[in-house]
């Protein structure tokens, strides 16, 4: 069917038309038969153009299956070589997983040891620091003690007569020496108390309440200073005011002094607690 269908068109009907289109049978018929060598030229060349296509093509196709065949041999290779190193690396891997293991225990063993003796040296470290923040706390409260006492000789003299003032207000002119020194060595102690330095503690906390500390005794002498002022001018003016001032003064003194001691418990409680 498709050779008559090419014969129909390339032959018959432009022949036809040929024949049909010149009067002369002699033109016509070299007409036609130029034109059937033309078309059959053609029509060959076609076909042997569409040969060597063909042909080249074949060729290019198995040259394509011959170089798939060889990197489908060249892949199978790869992979077995593949399974080979993974089968190796494996053994290798599960060789390096044993040491690696093994090299763990050694290590959480061997930090078991470091840990307990971390702890034991902490422990110790501990025991020290409390030990040097009491001994700290002593010498502190012994140094208040000493500078303390440099104020307590001359008032020992007037505390006598600061328990019954009303009775005793004909004898005060009897201390008033002993009055104007205490002023003077309240002064002297609480300068000393001003420059005391607080000892370096573990805790900042207890450095800062230790300060606290101190500032209740200076309290203390600053009113028990005003009370021996109090003292002096009752004994130079004879005015009864004084005397309830005086014993404001030394009782406001005594509740810093009882609040200074009850910072230092607390701070030597809170150490030894540790």
């Amino acid at each position: 069917m498709r050779l008559f269908l090419v014969f129909l068109f390339l032959y018959i009907i432009p022949i036809t038309i040929l024949f049909l289109n010149y009067k002369n049978l002699k033109r016509s018929c070299i007409y036609g038969s130029i034109y059937t060598v033309l078309i059959t030229t053609i029509a060959i060349t076609n076909v042997y153009i569409s040969g060597i296509n063909r042909i080249k093509e074949a060729i290019i196709y198995k040259n394509n299956v011959l170089n798939t065949y060889e990197d489908i041999n060249k892949i199978d290779n790869e992979i077995i070589r593949d399974y080979n190193s993974i089968s190796n690396n494996k053994n290798v891997f599960y060789d390096e997983q044993n040491n690696t293991r093994t090299n763990i225990i050694e290590e959480v063993e061997e930090n078991e040891i470091e840990v307990n003796n971390i702890e034991t040296l902490n422990e110790e470290s501990n025991e020290l620091f409390k030990q040097r923040d009491l001994e700290a706390i002593q010498e502190f409260k012994k140094k208040i003690y000493e500078t303390e006492l440099i104020a307590l000789s001359p008032m020992r003299e007037c505390i006598p007569y600061t328990k019954d003032i009303v009775k005793s207000l004909k004898e005060l002119s009897k201390i008033k020496a002993s009055i104007t020194l205490s002023i003077n060595k309240c002064d002297e102690v609480i300068s000393i108390y001003n420059d005391m330095e607080i000892p370096y503690l573990l805790d900042e906390n207890d450095m800062i309440s230790l300060e606290d500390a101190k500032k209740e005794v200076i309290y203390c002498y600053e009113f028990r200073k005003e009370a021996m002022k109090n003292a002096l001018d009752l004994i130079n003016s004879k005015n009864p005011k004084y005397i309830s001032k005086i014993t404001e003064c030394l009782e406001i003194s005594d509740k810093h002094i009882l609040n200074y001691k009850e910072k230092l418990n607390y701070i030597s409680e809170k150490i030894e607690a540790r």
